[in-house]
């Protein structure tokens, strides 16, 4: 997307030492004469030229011409004018002229300079700026004009050099100072930009340019609190210009001040088109503001006046993807490629289209073509690192993230894609290096954060943070949520019918994936007589046989492609959805802003994710006894309270479980294990399990997960083990997609599953007690630590749900050396869960749909 920080450019335009600006000495003039005298006609010439009549100007220089024909200052001067009237060739000719016959006329070499320079003759310029200086080295334009030649050239070092020497030579002038900063500014050398600029202001501290272009070379370092002063400057000093305008409040929102940023931003949208310099300035306030409609009008006006410029195209496809259009996105991206080959941000912009279109394999060579284009941007290493990790990729996926972290100008609200890498990998050195995540939400607070927050739940702890977290998630709705509404739809009014209740279903998860294993039951056993069910997905999974399944069991499913969030909640409102309920929460591919519009009278929070959602909204969460918050102030939604449990499992009565236990197979030596998703994994388990291994020495470690596969994961986890103690030869790595076998049967080799925390497992739970394998977890204030004390509790081990890491280890190792213990559960456990709510289907749907009429009662529905 194109900025819209305004930066001054660092060339100052190479004519400063141009006749219009310089004052003339003939050498030895004749004596004051008639005005047909050589220097009287030259001297009038001068005089008409600065005064801006170069017709007359141009007269008397061809008079002097013909009075000396070969005359040095007469030939540079009417050299000069052919330059200002944009005829450089002509003002070559005569210049060159001028020097064949004085080449020690200062004047005219850096005269020549500029002709050459506006010609796009770099080097030849060059040569005659460097002998202008050389013949007034004590005058500061001449280096200046060097200095802006060869930053031209990418000759940063020498350019400077040559500007210091204009400020040594002028050192009261602040516009070299400027000029200096300006230069480091344009080449990304931000920290000498902000020293030079400070220096700059102190001399002209009424100059909102500089106030401007210090601000954005704070912002750039992340020293986000200057940037807002500089940038309040600025907009004191000119507080008509939308541009300035709209960076403060492009940084107030980054700080999270909303309000504040609203009223800049109302400041320079309001602004007229003609206020603003460059249109895609004010394109780009409208995308920020999320405003895309509008956005894409001006991009439409801009495209209308230059069809052929790529960057219009890059920005114009970008906002595009953001309004769900993503075949219009796409044939705009592949323009603006098409007009420029080497547009590294046009296919970084491309692979962010179809990586988010499930089309990775893509992606993934967009991404690595603008690397190679432009190995020294970051953008595209943060988005490649991501889309490899979500392919199963994680050893590359590491590499790059590592690669992106190290770019010394990566902002500080930028790091969300590594850091789902190295959660992910277990790279917990990875995790550090990033900092304190409650510190880096701060960061991210005006930006999209909701794909941080789900790497936050393992490090939420304790009620404090709990409670810090919660207040997180009603940032993101107000600053995000609330604010991206462009346009509500009206009020709802629920329609008092007498018919079946709708309900409405909207997840990414209604495929083979674990979430439609606790949708199915309910969808298996509702009550066809009073409820219908219509479901949501943003996208179709070609060929899933769940999802068919799902699709026989329901009256309607719509996939809901390329469609806006709004357009998405009117689809559901066509529907006359009565109750919905949303599953994904903020996971992958979630349409959880879609219930900011209220979708429909009633909206329920249920399944995919184990914290509040923030979304006002959204007016219920399905809760149990023993899945409740320590403290309902943490939810934004009213419980909805299940009486027995939160979630009910599709019974896999057909996956074969052994009545011996590894245990007694393996010769006495036990087993403890984890399928949970690595995400979840801290330092602070790892170290616990460590414990409990050394406190049962004939044990083993097994971890079966598809990033087994990644020998960066493998290698984090054994060092991590290895600090305490466990050498790497009591540690198993199972890639369970390396093998045509349920992921069920790996349960057959673990004794004792050891629950992640404080996020604790969920499906993995479920699966674990399904297959007769016991789980010892830890309980917390949070939801997302008491899921498995719901399961736990369903399934009758409430005894193995402990309130502290003691008693963890304590619970744990007591039931790895009772065997008797171990064998019974493995006869017993599941036959208990089939006969536990977690299985009972009908149940549940029964429980849910007394609880759903009630609602829809409560709320005027029925």
């Amino acid at each position: 997307m194109a900025k819209t920080r305004k930066k001054r450019s660092s060339t100052n335009g190479a004519g400063a030492a141009s006749a219009a600006q310089a004052e003339f000495t003939i050498a030895d003039p004749p004596a004051p004469a008639s005005r047909g005298g050589l220097a009287g006609v030259l001297n009038e010439g001068v005089r008409l030229h600065q005064a801006g009549d170069f017709a007359a100007a141009e007269a008397r220089y061809r008079e002097a011409l013909a009075l000396a024909p070969d005359t040095p200052h007469a030939l540079h001067l009417l050299g000069v004018l052919h330059h200002q009237k944009g005829e450089n060739e002509a003002a070559a000719e005569l210049i060159g002229r001028a020097l064949e016959s004085l080449p020690d006329f200062a004047d005219a070499q850096s005269n020549m300079g500029a002709v050459l320079n506006a010609l796009e003759r770099r080097e030849a310029a060059l040569e005659h700026f460097r002998r202008a200086a050389e013949l007034k080295p004590g005058i500061a334009e001449p280096h200046s004009n060097v200095a802006a030649v060869l930053s031209d050239l990418g000759r940063v070092d020498e350019a400077a050099e040559s500007y210091r020497r204009a400020h040594e030579a002028s050192p009261e002038t602040p516009r070299f100072v400027s000029r200096l900063g300006e230069l480091y500014l344009a080449h990304d050398q931000f920290t000498d930009a902000v020293d030079w600029l400070n220096r700059a202001v102190s001399m002209s501290p009424d100059n909102y340019e500089l106030h401007n272009n210090l601000a954005f070379a704070n912002e750039k370092l992340d020293r986000i609190e200057d940037a807002e002063r500089h940038y309040r400057r600025a907009a004191e000093l000119r507080p008509d210009s939308p541009e300035i305008n709209n960076n403060l409040a492009t940084t107030l929102t980054r700080m999270g001040r909303m309000d504040e940023a609203d009223v800049y931003f109302k400041r320079a949208t309001e602004a007229g088109s003609e206020s603003w310099g460059d249109l895609s300035h004010l394109a780009g306030t409208y995308f920020n503001r999320r405003e895309y409609g509008r956005a894409l009008d001006v991009y439409r006006q801009l495209l209308d006046q230059q069809p052929d410029d790529p960057r219009i195209w890059n920005d114009y496809g970008t906002t595009l993807r953001m309004t769900g259009r993503r075949d219009e996105a796409e044939a705009a991206l592949l323009r603006a490629i098409e007009l420029k080959p080497d547009f590294y941000q046009a296919y970084d912009s491309l692979g962010m289209l179809r990586m988010i279109g499930n089309r990775r394999p893509e992606a993934i060579a967009d991404f690595k073509k603008s690397i190679a284009l432009a190995p020294d941007h970051y953008e595209p290493y943060l988005n490649l690192c991501i889309t490899l990790s979500h392919e199963n990729r994680h050893d590359e996926a590491s590499i790059y993230a590592h690669t992106a972290i190290a770019f010394p100008d990566l902002p500080d609200n930028r790091i969300a894609h590594p850091n789902k890498v190295f959660h992910i990998t277990c790279d917990f050195d990875g995790v550090e290096q990033l900092g304190d995540p409650w510190e880096n939400l701060k960061k991210m607070q005006g930006s999209d954060f909701a794909h941080v927050l789900l790497e936050v739940l393992p490090h939420a702890e304790t009620a404090e943070h709990n409670a810090a977290l919660a207040g997180w998630h009603v940032k993101w709705y107000e600053n995000i949520v609330r604010r991206g509404i462009e346009e509500p739809l009206p009020p709802i009014e629920p329609s008092k019918g007498s018919g079946k209740l709708r309900l409405g279903i909207v997840s990414s998860d209604l495929r083979a994936h674990s979430v439609a294993r606790f949708v199915l039951p309910l969808l298996e056993n509702y009550d066809r007589d009073n409820f219908e069910i219509y479901c949501y997905a943003p996208y179709e999974s070609v060929g899933d046989k769940v999802q068919a399944r799902i699709k026989s069991l329901v009256s309607g499913f719509r996939i809901v492609a390329n469609r806006t969030d709004r357009d998405f909640a009117q689809t559901i409102r066509d529907d006359r959805i009565d109750i919905l309920f949303e599953l994904n929460g903020f996971t992958k591919d979630s349409k959880l802003k879609v219930l900011g519009y209220r979708a429909a009278p009633v909206q329920i929070y249920w399944l995919g994710y184990p914290f509040t959602t923030g979304v006002k909204e959204v007016d219920y969460i399905v809760l149990d006894p023993h899945y409740r918050p320590q403290n309902e102030d943490w939810l934004v939604e009213a419980p909805l309270m299940m009486p027995e449990t939160f979630c009910c499992m599709e019974a896999r009565e057909n996956e074969p479980v052994s009545v011996v236990p590894p245990v007694v197979r393996n010769g006495g030596m036990v087993t403890f294990g984890t399928m949970n998703n690595p995400y979840k994994t801290t330092r602070k388990a790892v170290e616990t399990w460590a414990r409990v291994m050394q406190e049962t020495p004939n044990s083993r470690f097994l971890v079966v997960r598809p990033e087994c596969s990644s020998m960066i994961y493998c290698s984090n986890l054994t060092k991590e083990f290895g600090r305490h103690g466990v050498t790497a030869d009591r540690l198993y790595f199972v890639d369970n997609h390396a093998h045509k076998l349920s992921h069920f049967s790996y349960y057959e080799e673990i004794d004792i599953s050891l629950d992640t925390f404080p996020l604790t497992g969920g499906t993995t739970t479920c699966d674990s007690v399904l297959m007769s394998v016991p789980v010892v977890s830890l309980v917390g204030p949070g939801l997302h630590q008491r899921l498995s004390n719901s399961i736990l509790h369903s399934a009758g081990l409430e005894d193995l749900c402990v309130d502290d890491i003691d008693a963890y280890v304590r619970t744990a190792v007591d039931l790895a050396q009772n065997v008797d213990a171990l064998e019974f559960l493995r006869r017993n456990l599941r036959p208990m869960v089939l006969d536990s709510p977690l299985c009972n289907g009908a149940a549940f749907a029964r429980n849910l749909e007394e609880n759903l009429l009630k609602i829809a009662e409560r709320h005027g529905l029925r």
